[in-house]
């Protein structure tokens, strides 16, 4: 039988596991613009992520859309960091610790 799980939300938004979430998010992209530029206000970013969160009022941003052309023409639809940030924050809290994930 499935285990209910209750009143997670809130505990979880936290500005520690906001900060988490955003050391995993710039592995491999510290000296990318967007993460440079969010790092520079980087607390007062996680404050307003969170409490966006906690109210409710967060919503995703447009996606970020390009073109490559090595090995071959595709095109690249990426989210922005700050939606990054809060998706991976997200699976971290809420989908990994249910869910057994196989390597």
């Amino acid at each position: 039988m499935p285990k209910r799980v209750n009143n997670m939300f809130k505990e979880n938004v936290t500005f520690t596991k906001l900060l988490e979430a955003h050391s995993k998010c710039k592995k491999n992209k510290r000296f990318k613009k967007q993460v440079i530029e969010f790092e520079m206000k980087l607390e007062s970013n996680l404050i307003q992520i969170g409490k966006e969160l906690l109210n409710g009022t967060y919503t995703f941003s447009e996606y970020f859309e390009f073109t490559i052309y090595e090995p071959k023409e595709r095109k690249i639809k990426t989210l922005n960091y700050r939606d990054r940030v809060v998706q991976t924050w997200y699976v971290e809290n809420f989908l990994k610790p249910y869910f057994k994930f196989s390597k």
